[in-house]
């Protein structure tokens, strides 16, 4: 089995200290979490999930919930 692609963003803010994971291998690009998600940070690129500006995440881990493959992690770091 070949080695997992991560993408992982890192944003250290006031509030906001968390790291979300998009594991590429597994999304299918189904679209679930772009349209769950309330601010529109998500979006498709390649049919992969996408992070545009995290700063505006609510934290409700909806994404990470309505995903089929469990392709979306978001952990806090505190």
């Amino acid at each position: 089995m070949g080695k997992k692609r991560l993408i992982v963003v890192i944003v250290l803010g006031l509030e906001m200290n968390r790291i979300v994971i998009i594991d590429e291998e597994t999304c299918t690009g189904c679209g679930a979490c772009v349209d769950i998600c309330p601010h529109k940070i998500l979006y498709l690129d390649d049919e992969k999930c996408k992070v545009t500006d995290e700063t505006r995440c609510d934290r409700s881990k909806g994404c990470e919930h309505v995903c089929p493959t469990g392709a979306i992690t978001i952990q806090n770091t505190n």
